[in-house]
């Protein structure tokens, strides 16, 4: 039924057979070279070229190399040298790759240029087709959240994911929901538990504004700091978009929406005063910023003195990026010995960036637009360079990120996530801007 209502939105629908996976076999493939550095990717090439360029590549992959036929599950690795991919049982990483596949699809449907898969409706039916398996294997029995203060709310099911169940898996969960709904994957009278895992997410935050982080012990907010609670309101936010868009017609529980800003408002005294009195991870920089950048577009007031503070904070957690490691240095040399860990951090991190160039060009500051934008270009032909490092050639692995380097002979299906989702959001800046 899903087909049906893509069609309502005016988005190519997906032919319901398709060409099975391959099943990767033990074959060896050829040399794996060094490739070209940024430095020497063409100049000529605009952004949006580029963009479209490497978001084929890795949709291609997502779709062909790492979704299991016989399951319509995601793969978590990937063996370029082995020409073989294989399951891992990383249930956070897991949904995200649900909601980094709606980004693929979303592109898929926006790319101005050829992509030059071979049927493509087949690859995109097979994203989609796990996309929504996956989401649909966590949602079994979810728990209640035993918490005084909550009534009705639910996290995922412990049984489920074979560990601590933390507000990350249930944000991850929702943010790939509300992917897949806006691409008409869920429809809304589906029974997908949206409004007690939003419910779950609003009982953990404490008095301080903070939010817990495992619902066994919800006063422990500093556990996962740097990513779940960044997760979680980026989570809130994508379900309080959602359910205001008309095209959707999502519905949330009105007293589970109204609840949201109030929530964010909150969390961001908090979290924003942690950030000044703190020395923290840039993976904190990155959650936080795309969190609060989706927050600041919904403070109604433009002139209010709040709105001006949550885009300072989103542009300062901004800065920060540009300031840490992997950004400071890897992207001036232009490669990497450390291929998973700092594709990850320049990956996410350009996520974020793009976020601060918008707010910071709605506010008029072209010194920080052009800054972000120098620093954007620049990672996006390191993730072009990233990529480049298996062949064309290659059984299974090529268009992802994350080989080479010291001994890193696997590819992980969220480092190439990040990327996508990355360079999906450059693509539609950079179309916007004609850059």
């Amino acid at each position: 039924m899903w087909i049906w209502l893509l069609s309502l939105l005016g988005l190519p629908s997906f032919v319901v057979s398709f060409q099975p996976c391959v099943h990767w076999n033990s074959v060896a493939v050829g040399r794996f070279q060094r490739r070209q550095s940024p430095h020497e990717l063409s100049s000529v090439q605009s952004t949006v070229e580029l963009c479209e360029d490497v978001c084929w590549k890795m949709t291609r992959y997502f779709g062909q190399d790492m979704v299991d036929s016989s399951s319509n599950r995601f793969y978590y690795y990937s063996y370029p040298s082995r020409g073989e991919s294989e399951h891992f049982h990383f249930p956070i990483r897991d949904l995200a790759a649900a909601w980094d596949a709606t980004k693929a699809l979303d592109f898929s449907f926006s790319a101005q240029t050829d992509c030059g898969i071979h049927n493509l409706r087949a690859l995109q039916y097979q994203l989609a087709d796990a996309t929504r398996a996956t989401v649909e294997f966590y949602c079994e029995s979810p728990n209640p959240v035993v918490l005084s203060k909550i009534d009705g709310g639910t996290c995922l099911n412990e049984d489920v994911l074979r560990e601590e169940a933390t507000i990350g898996h249930s944000a991850l969960l929702l943010l790939a929901w509300s992917g897949a709904s806006r691409l008409g994957i869920f429809l809304p009278d589906e029974p997908i538990p949206i409004d007690s895992l939003t419910k779950g997410i609003l009982a953990m935050q404490l008095e301080s504004g903070a939010f817990g982080c495992t619902f066994k012990n919800p006063n422990e907010y500093l556990k996962g700091i740097e990513f779940f609670p960044g997760e979680a309101m980026l989570a809130l936010m994508h379900v309080y978009d959602l359910s205001r868009d008309t095209k959707t017609s999502h519905s949330l529980d009105t007293a589970v929406k109204e609840s949201i800003l109030p929530a964010m408002e909150r969390a961001f005294k908090f979290y924003s005063r942690h950030y000044e009195e703190n020395e923290l991870d840039v993976n904190y920089n990155i959650w936080q910023a795309q969190a609060f950048a989706k927050y600041y577009d919904a403070i109604s007031d433009s002139s209010s003195a709040h709105k001006d503070a949550v885009s300072k904070y989103v542009l300062d957690l901004c800065h920060g990026i540009c300031q840490s490691k992997s950004w400071k240095y890897q992207l001036a040399r232009g490669s990497s010995f450390y291929v998973n860990l700092e594709t990850i951090e320049i990956g996410c991190g350009l996520d974020a960036l793009v976020e601060g160039m918008r707010i910071a060009q709605a506010l008029q500051d072209d010194h920080t637009v052009t800054k972000f934008r120098i620093q954007a270009s620049n990672a996006a032909r390191f993730v072009a360079w990233v990529q480049d490092q298996v062949p064309q050639d290659s059984l299974v692995g090529h268009g992802g990120l994350g080989y080479g380097g010291i001994q890193v002979l696997e590819q992980r299906l969220d480092v190439t996530g990040h990327g996508l989702s990355a360079m999906n959001k450059l693509h539609k800046w950079a179309i916007k801007e004609g850059w």
